[in-house]
């Protein structure tokens, strides 16, 4: 909604984890490093842990870009699963034809595979997401996988992702021998106050946004410490700040934006009563405070010593029940007092967590004295007031008493996201325009799910390449096409027989448009469903059309949704044109490396003769053309660089996302 008014072209700080947007701070660098380590050692279990929003799935979908295409991997996004449903998800997202019903016909299919890649040079890696969710029988089911293996290396390489208390679990006694298994761990942290600018910088530099939006030093500093550098909460909040720059007409984000972006999206959570508490503890009423309590306590005293004696010497013997009541009365009174000294709600702790204060005092057995510390709350007046109206002035009130200034040291409370509270006037964040555009989103997610929900993997897998294969106008008959593709065990070989290359490779949208050939994209659709195929044929604006359409006919679905259901693998045709090793580098000769450079030349990136030999200036050839194709600059002559430069010639037709403007 907001981005034309700043000139971007996406939201930065969209809470999906789109690895284009990949941040390495420290502990990130640490953590990514540990993974790579571990991948290519191929030894035991590799560990990641993270506080929640700390970004255990961005760097999982960051990993999976920077492996080749020799490394294969299945992705467990929903852990809880039974030990056979979670054998066949692994099966089903290796891309296994799976015929096995019992663990053991599951796990005999997996180790054939393992051993049929492992001889094509490949590396198989299985990652499983919200690991703190297996339950014993699945962790033992994982462990005995990890025996899968040849004399001399492991076949399957286990990444296991969670959060903290995953790490606990590991350690109980039933799990020994798969902790002692484990050979790498590592525990995200969240980011500093000098990581959380960079990484908000960052962000902004990704889609050129640097000169476009400007967060203050002051906005900086009170995003960290109201996030306390949690990736997810920062993205939150950067988010509803430039919506209010955009409701104001500001593009210069300054500190009092992000306290009211703050006020919205991390809203009035229970844990402000114990900060408040310490806060007002700091103003000098920690006298008071004890005085209350002290009170409390000669109240329940007396009122027992009281009840002892009336029983002792009778109603007759000068102790009648009204004047128990009476005393009783008057101390509670005299506590009354006391609590209303200072500051207002000064001795506030609130009843428990989602019970109203009418509800505790309508317990059986709870007197008024049992509740001067809940709910006998007063304003500056002497005036009663609701712990509800206390605790909203006390979120729009002040941080600080007068003359005070708060520690930049200062532990900031834990945010909770409660979402942003209700339109209170001029200056509100929430717009009917943009209501309606998550709807009519939430909509076609909605009908992707259904739409896939009682389709084969391998049913939509087929479909979805059939319909790759007609953007390619082959002169074959439909029925052919499916007899030939049938015949194949898996999309490498089926491309083949079209005459084909298949390629396999992680990225984002971008990557799909840079190489501007349609692809078929790997999607999850919600904890029930397993991986679904869709192939996406044309680029229309902000929709991509794709094949087979859903249930109600769509086939032309914003990318935003597209985006939401697919984790990063995707799959193309193409050509090859030249022919050779696939892969050319730094160092190599013959026929191909001439054809490269000659090629190289025409497009203007080489200016030497042709030599045949893949030298320096070969390299910087390659590195300037994968520069201006948006590609990686490693200055190697690889498939998809080889797509880009074969369409750059224009001597080999291929089918297009989009049409150059």
């Amino acid at each position: 909604m907001y981005c034309s008014f700043y000139g971007i072209r996406e939201k930065p700080f969209s809470i999906t984890p789109d690895p284009k947007f990949l941040y390495l701070g420290k502990t990130h660098k640490e953590a990514f490093a540990h993974l790579l380590y571990g991948i290519r050692e191929r030894g035991g279990f590799i560990v990641v842990t993270g506080e929640i929003g700390a970004g255990k799935t961005t760097l999982c979908r960051g990993l999976l870009t920077h492996l080749d295409e020799h490394t294969l991997v299945a992705f467990i996004f929903n852990p809880t699963l039974s030990a056979l449903e979670l054998l066949k998800s692994i099966n089903e997202d290796f891309g296994i034809p799976s015929r096995g019903v019992t663990k053991k016909e599951l796990i005999d299919e997996l180790n054939q595979f393992l051993l049929e890649k492992r001889t094509e040079g490949k590396n198989t890696v299985l990652i499983i997401d919200e690991a703190q969710n297996l339950d014993g029988e699945v962790l033992e089911q994982i462990r005995l996988l990890s025996n899968l293996e040849t004399d001399t290396e492991k076949l399957l390489q286990i990444i296991l992702i969670g959060q903290p208390e995953f790490r606990y679990i590991l350690e109980q006694p039933r799990l020994l021998q798969l902790n002692q298994r484990v050979t790498v761990r590592y525990h995200l942290r969240a980011l500093s106050a000098d990581e959380t600018a960079e990484y908000i910088r960052h962000r902004l530099s990704v889609i050129d946004a640097e000169d476009k939006i400007l967060f203050s030093p002051e906005a900086m500093k009170k995003i960290w410490r109201a996030t306390k550098g949690v990736p997810r909460l920062i993205n939150v909040l950067c988010d509803r700040a430039l919506l209010a720059g955009y409701s104001t007409r500001r593009k210069h984000i300054d500190g009092k934006m992000i306290e009211q972006a703050k006020k919205e999206v991390l809203g009035g959570p229970a844990w402000g009563g114990s900060f408040r508490f310490v806060r007002r503890i700091r103003r000098g009423l920690l006298p008071a405070s004890l005085l209350a309590a002290l009170l409390v306590l000669l109240t329940v005293g007396l009122r027992t010593t009281l009840r002892e004696s009336g029983r002792r010497s009778g109603a007759g013997e000068g102790t009648s029940r009204e004047q128990v009541a009476a005393s009783e009365a008057g101390t509670v009174g005299v506590a009354k007092e006391v609590a209303s000294l200072g500051q207002p709600s000064a001795l506030q702790s609130g009843p428990p967590e989602g019970t109203s204060s009418d509800a505790v005092a309508s317990e059986p057995g709870r007197s008024e004295d049992a509740l001067i510390l809940g709910t006998a709350l007063s304003d500056a007046d002497g005036a009663p007031v609701s712990p509800e109206s206390s605790r909203q002035g006390d979120l729009q009130g002040e941080e600080t008493g007068p003359g005070e200034a708060e520690s930049d040291n200062e532990v900031p409370a834990e945010p909770d996201l409660l979402g942003p509270g209700e339109p209170d006037g001029p200056g509100t964040l929430s717009s009917p325009q943009g209501a309606e555009t998550l709807e009519g989103q939430e909509a076609v997610e909605e009908e992707f799910r259904r739409s896939f929900h009682d389709q084969a993997l391998l049913e939509t897998r087929e479909d979805a390449f059939m319909a790759v294969l007609r953007r390619w106008d082959l002169a074959l008959s439909d029925a052919e096409k499916r007899r030939l593709y049938r015949s194949a065990p898996d999309l490498y070989r089926a491309a083949k027989a079209f005459g084909f290359q298949c390629l396999r490779f992680r990225g984002n949208i971008n990557r799909i448009r840079a190489l501007n050939l349609p692809a078929l994209m790997e999607l999850r659709l919600g904890e029930a469903l397993t991986k679904r195929y869709v192939a996406l044929l044309t680029f229309e604006g902000a929709y991509g059309r794709i094949a087979p359409p859903l249930a109600d006919g769509t086939s032309l679905v914003p990318l935003g949704v597209l985006e939401s259901f697919w984790y990063g693998t995707a799959y193309v045709l193409w050509k090859d044109a030249w022919g050779g090793r696939r892969y050319l580098a730094e160092g190599m000769k013959g026929e191909t490396v001439g054809q490269l450079q000659a090629s190289l030349k025409k497009l203007g990136y080489y200016r030497q003769a042709p030599s045949g030999v893949f030298d320096g200036k070969t390299v910087e050839a390659v590195r300037a053309f994968q520069r201006d194709h948006f590609l990686d600059e490693d200055g190697i002559l690889g498939p998809q660089t080889r797509i880009l430069l074969y369409r750059a010639l224009s001597q080999f037709r291929m089918p297009r996302l989009e049409e150059a403007t």
